[in-house]
């Protein structure tokens, strides 16, 4: 196989990851809202603003990021919402109150909403035959519904060793990865 053939299928992987990881947040909460409500004394609208503030901004600006996709180029678009979402990830796992931590997590949502249309744009680019696109967009599909349903079983598992910031702090090291791989084999 060709060095290009190898670096598409790099992208993919880094794509796919950029999206489990958007994906899992739509749900990684779920599981720790209890630890939330006594640790940081969240009532319960509180707790509904942490959850909703992410999918409302991720949600609301998918089409707006879409067409930042066209003006700012996918690789771009895709690696600057990987950087916000990672950025925001940090603070969202170091913030002490239900405040900062429901900005945070609105500034998740606007990372999610960056990378998430980027991805599905460069997948379309990079694979060109109707087998390899297929392909491709099965495991682009995979790693969105994985996302979404392993973001409890982590959450669980995170918050028996660890305290309820390392929910979003496993992002961070997730996002500079994926950063760093991008930038080497994302189309330019």
């Amino acid at each position: 196989r060709s060095p290009a053939h190898q670096r598409r299928w790099w992208a993919l992987g880094v794509l796919s990851f950029g999206l489990f990881m958007a994906s899992l947040d739509n749900t990684i909460l779920n599981v720790a809202l209890p630890t939330l409500a006594r640790e940081l004394q969240a009532s319960t609208d509180e707790l509904q603003w942490t959850v909703d503030a992410y999918q409302v901004t991720y949600a609301g600006l998918l089409l707006v990021a879409g067409a930042l996709v066209d003006r700012w180029g996918r690789s771009r678009t895709f690696l600057v919402g990987t950087a916000v979402f990672g950025a925001a990830s940090l603070l969202a796992g170091l913030v002490s109150a239900t405040g900062p931590l429901i900005w945070a997590r609105a500034l998740m949502g606007v990372g999610a909403a960056l990378l998430a249309p980027s991805t599905l744009a460069l997948v379309s680019a990079l694979f060109n035959s109707s087998r390899e696109r297929t392909i491709a967009f099965a495991i682009w599909s995979t790693a969105n519904g994985a996302g979404g349903a392993a973001g409890p079983l982590l959450s669980g598992l995170l918050l028996e060793r660890f305290s309820w910031g390392s929910i979003f702090l496993i992002n961070v090291p997730i996002a500079v990865a994926i950063i760093g791989v991008g930038a080497l084999v994302l189309p330019h």
